[in-house]
């Protein structure tokens, strides 16, 4: 009879890309494992994913959506981070910026303002109902600035967008003095300049005013100035 040919074992050979998830049914509670390609072993790898709370929750959610909603989703959530980052993301990383901000939101104490800042954002955007419930059900009980810094690291470019946000749904309900201060403290643990935390608090109550007004004028040219704001070099 013909002899199958045999099958290598994954773990050697160069990955490919992660693509897509799935849920592991063989442990208790059921955890999210990365699809990996290994193109040169014609092999499909499971992989646990890590224990980031964060990124654990965002592709949870993308590999639960239906095809149509994880359409809208990209759609909406795409145009919010060209918007407030100048540079195109995957659905992912979307999700992992607004649940950063929701976890740096949770160490400040905002309190229902920054809930109700991001249903307005998420509406403003038309984000599906099904991501909409995700974002402001997400359990932060666990998550620390440790996960936060582990996806956007310290004194990065990616830093500048989670403060950015921060500040803007700090903004919402006006900044105090009090809240300022932990905006800037909070900018500091991640690793930025206190000029530039100033730059990214005003920028965003500039941007939340006209937001509030609809100033799509001076909107548009917020976004060029935050796209610039987050490629300036820091000495410090």
């Amino acid at each position: 009879p013909e002899r199958k040919p045999e099958r290598k074992m994954a773990g050697t050979g160069r990955a490919g890309p992660v693509i897509g998830t799935r849920h592991d049914t063989t442990s208790q509670p059921f955890s999210p494992c990365e699809l990996r390609w290994y193109p040169e072993l014609g092999l499909l790898r499971v992989g646990r994913l890590g224990v980031n709370p964060i990124r654990d929750a965002s592709r949870r959610i993308v590999a639960e959506l239906d095809l149509g909603t994880l359409g809208a989703a990209k759609a909406s959530l795409g145009r919010y981070a060209r918007d407030t980052t100048g540079r195109s993301s995957s659905l992912s990383d979307a999700l992992d910026l607004l649940g950063a901000a929701r976890v740096l939101a949770m160490h400040m104490s905002l309190g229902p303002g920054e809930h109700q800042a991001l249903m307005l954002l998420l509406s403003k955007y038309e984000v599906p109902d099904r991501v909409r419930d995700h974002l402001l059900g997400l359990e932060l009980g666990g998550c620390t600035l440790d996960h936060v810094r582990e996806l956007f690291p310290a004194g990065s470019r990616a830093a500048r967008h989670v403060v950015s946000v921060l500040a803007a749904l700090a903004s919402f309900e006006g900044l105090r003095e009090d809240t300022r201060a932990r905006v800037m403290a909070l900018g500091r643990e991640m690793g930025l300049p206190a000029d530039l935390i100033r730059v990214l608090i005003e920028e965003a109550q500039i941007s939340v005013a006209a937001t509030l007004s609809g100033d799509q004028a001076t909107l548009r040219r917020l976004r060029e100035l935050r796209a610039a704001i987050f490629e300036l070099s820091c000495s410090s």
